[in-house]
C-alpha cells in the first residue's frame, strides 16, 4: 500500500497505519510530497517486464 500525505502524520496515525499493514499483510510505503517513497514495512517491490 502506498499512502501519499501532505501533512507530516501525527505519531499515533503512523502506528495505526503500522498496525494496519502489519494484520493485513500489507507492504507500506509513506510518500510526504516528494518524489521519493518510505518504506516502513514489508520486503523491496519487484516488477516483472513483458519480454
Amino acid at each position: 500500500m502506498v499512502l501519499r500525505h501532505l501533512d507530516a502524520l501525527h505519531a499515533e496515525n503512523r502506528a495505526k497505519l503500522e498496525r494496519f499493514s502489519h494484520e493485513q499483510g500489507l507492504m507500506l510505503f509513506l510518500g510526504g510530497g516528494g518524489e521519493a517513497l518510505e518504506k516502513v514495512r514489508g520486503d523491496e517491490p519487484f516488477t516483472t517486464r513483458a519480454t
